[in-house]
């Protein structure tokens, strides 16, 4: 039996998603701000004091209430968050992502979906972060894998 086929409508509102869009679009263009922090907020990203945002970091406009940030947290540039996904057997999740007090997000990661990413925690750029990271751990790489920051 042919299943549908999984439309946004189905998750969230298009006319909602649309409006998360087209902020999350324009704060990809702003350096890092307080302005910036104020337009994630507006959407429903949980964002702590002195948080840095580099541009082009794109924040899920999906599920954008489901991104916690905490304090003193640097995300580097192009690096995306999503907190939700739809699988090949077009079955769908959604879920949290947590971004501990004085945790470094290097350029150009990808962080799935239901992942905690620990206090003072550093993840290199370019990874896939696609499990959780340990406080004061360092993540690397794609299989990610997890070491002792030094």
């Amino acid at each position: 039996m042919e299943q549908p086929i999984l439309k946004l409508s189905d998750m969230r509102s298009t006319t909602r998603i649309a409006y998360n869009w087209f902020i999350v679009n324009i704060c990809k263009k702003l350096h890092p701000s307080e302005l910036k922090n104020k337009l994630y907020r507006h959407i429903g990203v949980q964002i702590g004091k002195n948080v840095w945002i580099s541009p082009d970091v794109v924040l899920d406009p999906v599920f954008p209430e489901l991104i916690r940030i905490g304090d003193d947290v640097f995300i580097g540039w192009g690096t995306k968050i999503f907190t939700h996904q739809i699988d090949t057997d077009r079955t769908w999740k959604k879920d949290f992502v947590v971004l501990g007090n004085n945790c470094f997000i290097g350029g150009d990661c990808t962080i799935r979906c239901g992942v905690v990413v620990g206090v003072g925690a550093v993840v290199a750029s370019n990874t896939l972060v696609n499990k959780n990271v340990p406080s004061f751990k360092l993540a690397i790489g794609i299989p990610m894998r997890i070491e002792e920051l030094k």
